[in-house]
């Protein structure tokens, strides 16, 4: 039901007080209530302003504590909702109502309007309009339009309904960083797509997404919102830099370098990029690539852990093991908590046959990450070396269970620990390897055991 106010007219004559008469009669007050929602008529438009005197009555006393409403009213500013829409796509415009006091000889209270965002909002002939729970009646002024008018109030009106979007896509986009941070990514994506859903040219919006999506290994999803977010910005650099570390994950290096030199060609002192790029080079063979990065990154950062880490590993593939060793001491001594440093000086010094000291490291190594399982294999072929197969065989075992891209190579070089101990499991293990496609396994199988199903 719609209850409609007027103002007492008192006619007089001449054109000016004429045109007053007219104006008076072209606005009314229109009560809206929280039971239901109420349509703006055709030919009509609602607005709200700020500034403007308007009576409401609250669904409790706002002077009250201890409800959910008294907590939402308590401020000096008292902050209500007026609602467009019907469920799931309600928008709510805020509006805070200051300066009040009780209307007389009624339970309604006068308020002053101030809104959120506007100065004014407006509601256009067809939209559903409803208040929120806590606020019970609310007067809101209605204007008979013509189509000129209407036009205007329908661009002013799409111009907050952009500023609104804008705002409110904002505002999930820093609770999905809030949970992104926190870990939480599902719920993350959850917020990042009702920002975009609110402004869909939010390119970091899609950029976080596909973050979190290739953080919970989602990688083609990703690769689709990083896709997204560069069409948007072509100069989103960290969306380049996420698309190329994807790419490089899904084995497409090709498109990733490309990605990693657009980013780096925006941000040329990138630190993440510039190694990023340094270690995809380092994977295709790309050493003097690798190395101009790592050296630019350490020439501006002579301190950096993680660039003299990865050029240890470009001078180590580059046979250069001097300064190989010498990156990874450096690392060592400044990191004592860097498993990988650890490994790759065992690595070097095994290849050097120093195989105490390769042992000694890849224990150091295995201590700070017991989920490293290329270390075990390393540690078990170190005491082989020294003839100690006994002391192999719980690493190379641990290697085999650990069904990972090492556990093939692992069950190869037990079954020689089991040989040199006289150990007739060592056909059983060449003769599964050989079956796993490992071919020295079949020639050892071949070579030392009296026939292929030998135990």
């Amino acid at each position: 039901m719609i209850t409609i106010y007027r103002n007492n007219i008192v006619k007089f004559c001449g054109i000016l007080i004429l045109f007053v008469f007219t104006k008076a009669w072209s606005q009314t007050e229109i009560l809206l209530s929280s039971d239901y929602y109420q349509t703006v008529p055709s030919g009509k438009v609602w607005i709200l302003k700020t500034g403007k005197s308007t009576k409401c009555e609250f669904s409790f006393n706002p002077n009250q504590m201890g409800s959910l409403c008294s907590a939402q009213l308590i401020k000096d500013l008292k902050l209500i909702g007026v609602c467009e829409g019907e469920r799931p796509n309600i928008k709510v415009f805020p509006v805070y109502l200051s300066e009040y006091k009780k209307a007389d000889i009624t339970d309604k209270f006068i308020f002053q309007i101030t809104l959120s965002k506007n100065d004014e909002i407006v509601f256009l002939p067809g939209a559903k309009v409803f208040l929120n729970g806590c606020l019970y009646s609310f007067y809101i002024t209605e204007i008979s339009v013509n189509d000129k008018q209407l036009e205007e109030y329908r661009l002013k009106k799409e111009k907050v309904m952009k500023e609104y979007d804008n705002s409110q896509a904002t505002s999930y986009f820093k609770e999905g960083m809030r949970l992104k941070t926190g870990e939480r990514f599902d719920e993350a994506i959850d917020y990042f797509s009702q920002s975009i859903s609110l402004n869909p040219t939010f390119s970091e919006a899609y950029y976080q997404r596909g973050h979190c999506k290739g953080l919970m290994a989602r990688l083609e999803a990703s690769i689709e919102d990083y896709n997204k977010a560069i069409e948007l910005d072509q100069n989103n650099d960290e969306a380049l830099n996420g698309r190329a570390a994807t790419s490089a994950e899904l084995g497409n290096d090709a498109s990733a370098l490309k990605d990693y030199t657009k980013a780096i060609k925006l941000q040329p002192n990138n630190v993440e990029y510039l190694i990023n790029r340094a270690v995809l080079e380092l994977k295709i063979n790309q050493l003097d690539d690798a190395l101009s990065d790592l050296n630019k990154v350490i020439g501006n950062d002579s301190k950096n852990i993680r660039a003299i880490m990865e050029r240890g590993n470009v001078y180590q593939a580059k046979k250069e093991l001097s300064l190989a060793m010498t990156d990874y001491n450096y690392v060592i001594e400044n990191d004592k908590k860097n498993d990988l440093a650890f490994a790759n000086r065992g690595l070097l010094k095994c290849g050097s046959k120093d195989y105490q000291g390769a042992i000694d490291d890849y224990t150091k190594a295995i201590e700070l990450n017991k989920e490293n399982y290329w270390t075990y294999l390393q540690r078990g072929l170190a005491f082989g070396y020294l003839g100690k197969y006994q002391e192999a065989l719980p690493d190379l075992t641990k290697a085999i269970e650990s069904n990972s891209q090492f556990s093939v190579t692992a069950l190869y070089y037990r079954g020689f620990s089991k040989y040199n101990l006289k150990d007739n499991g060592a056909c059983k293990d060449w003769k599964e390897a050989s079956e796993k496609g490992l071919k020295v396994a079949t020639d050892a199988l071949n070579k030392y055991c009296k026939s292929k199903g030998s135990n």
